[in-house]
């Protein structure tokens, strides 16, 4: 029996906080005004007239006495390599500041040091260095009382909470880290909380809500003039149109983002927009292109060493193989994503590979490895409050104990009808207690709501289910 596995979990963006102020460039010449230059270069996408700049920079600053400039230079150049992907050199240039800082006693300096190795280390998935260089970078400015630090190692560690699923405990901190924003009048960081925050409610199922702060972040992103923060929250806006099974205003977000991220050469960006765009394709049976996406967001993931975007390339490539029948490979795939998401603890994605996995032995009827699969799946859903895999692991763990013969008449389906929250999830559950009643106010309550998600998406899965619906009229 097939499951409607059109869910293909897309990727969504959190900006990580830079460590440097640039109001702190200080007042010698040239310095400061060069650096200037390269803010604003930044600010406006062009990242490599930037780098450019702070490359000239730093060749002049290494012939001068000036060490906090030269450190200051060095890290900022470094957050712009990490933004472009280039990770070896970004962390050489970090090793090196913390020498001079440390030997200066730079204990400022040292926390946007910190707080720029720690993002190399969460881009690439080895959450506790993140946590453990964010920890250092927020004792130091407690310390010294730099509340500029304190608000962004804060907001950062928000985002590694996040992501290892832990929403309470990330939303409290993007509030401490907002509210710290708005003291000292910095605008990106309050900025890059309203996105963060958003993001939450989106994962809750509060899309309406996601959606003002969605909205609300696009907005302050372009009165600020960044055009990364505005490529972020097109793909945020995009993710929820995605949810709301919109894919055409999906795939509007989701282009400006990959155009946005390869014309600001952000790799990170466009991992995450090809990625994006593979599973609208792959949902909407354009094989070809959905595959041509997922390959290069993949390769590009392997090239930059980001373990949580290849977990969740490789378990998107498994739904592809499963969508045309090469069970073998998506296992492969499956097991894959399970090994990489579980070595970094990315709960969501592990939730969710290990669901594709059960699902799939389900449909081979495998029932035993199924359930065995689910159940650690569905243990995580509830963990991390996610109410879309909570519904999907719940009805297939309700299906899989059936089918073993735990449960010898129909499935109980009253044990999760309050999760199911929107039209595909009653379209689902309608769909599944047809199947196993016969009864055809079920079958009439389906085929109503596959037709009216499917007008809207185009989705392949909700095609299959009105097919077979209709052959029982």
């Amino acid at each position: 029996m097939e499951f409607d596995n059109s869910r293909h979990r897309y990727k969504v963006t959190s900006l990580w906080l830079a460590g440097q102020d640039p109001s702190s460039a200080g007042g010698y010449w040239p310095f400061a005004l060069l650096n200037k230059k390269a803010d604003l270069l930044q600010t406006l996408g062009e990242w490599e007239n930037a780098e450019m700049v702070f490359q000239s920079n730093l060749a002049w600053l290494e012939n001068t006495s000036h060490l906090v400039y030269l450190t200051e230079t060095q890290n900022r150049l470094a957050q712009i390599l990490t933004n472009m992907g280039n990770y070896d050199e970004a962390f050489e240039l970090y090793r090196k500041s913390e020498q001079i800082q440390t030997v200066k006693g730079d204990a400022e300096g040292l926390g946007h040091t910190y707080d720029g190795v720690a993002e190399i280390h969460h881009n690439q998935g080895d959450y506790p260095k993140a946590m453990e260089c964010l920890h250092k970078a927020l004792e130091l400015a407690e310390q010294n009382g730099n509340r500029g630090t304190v608000c962004r190692a804060t907001g950062n560690m928000g985002i590694i909470y996040y992501q290892m699923g832990d929403y309470d405990k990330a939303i409290e901190l993007y509030q401490r880290s907002s509210t710290l924003a708005k003291e000292m009048g910095d605008d990106e960081s309050m900025v890059a909380s309203v996105g963060n925050i958003g993001l939450i409610y989106e994962e809750r199922g509060e899309f309406a809500r996601s959606m003002e702060y969605a909205q609300e972040y696009l907005l302050l992103a372009r009165q600020l003039g960044n055009l990364q923060m505005e490529s972020y929250a097109l793909c945020n806006i995009g993710t929820i149109y995605f949810e709301l099974d919109d894919y055409i205003n999906a795939l509007d977000c989701f282009e400006k983002y990959h155009s946005i991220s390869r014309q600001m050469a952000d790799k990170q960006g466009l991992i995450l927009a090809s990625d994006n765009l593979g599973t609208v394709y792959l949902n909407q049976g354009k094989y070809e292109q959905s595959l041509e996406y997922f390959t290069f967001a993949l390769s590009l993931a392997k090239e930059l060493g980001n373990k949580e975007d290849q977990g969740r390339v490789l378990g998107h490539l498994g739904n592809y193989h499963k969508q045309l029948g090469d069970h073998p490979r998506a296992i492969d795939h499956y097991q894959q994503a399970i090994e990489m998401t579980g070595e970094i603890n990315s709960k969501y994605f592990l939730c969710y590979a290990l669901y594709n996995l059960a699902e799939l032995h389900y449909c081979l009827e495998g029932f035993e490895e199924s359930e065995l699969l689910n159940s650690r799946a569905l243990g995580i859903a509830r963990e991390i409050q996610s109410k879309e895999i909570v519904f999907k692991t719940s009805l297939l763990n309700l299906l899989a104990a059936h089918r073993r013969g735990k449960e010898m008449n129909s499935p109980d389906f009253s044990k999760i009808e309050d999760l199911a929250f929107g039209d595909r999830e009653k379209a689902e559950l309608n769909y599944q207690k047809f199947i196993f009643t016969k009864n055809e106010e079920f079958r009439q309550n389906a085929l109503a709501l596959f037709h009216k998600i499917y007008e809207k998406t185009r989705n392949l899965a909700y095609q299959q289910r009105i097919s077979l619906l209709a052959k029982y009229s």
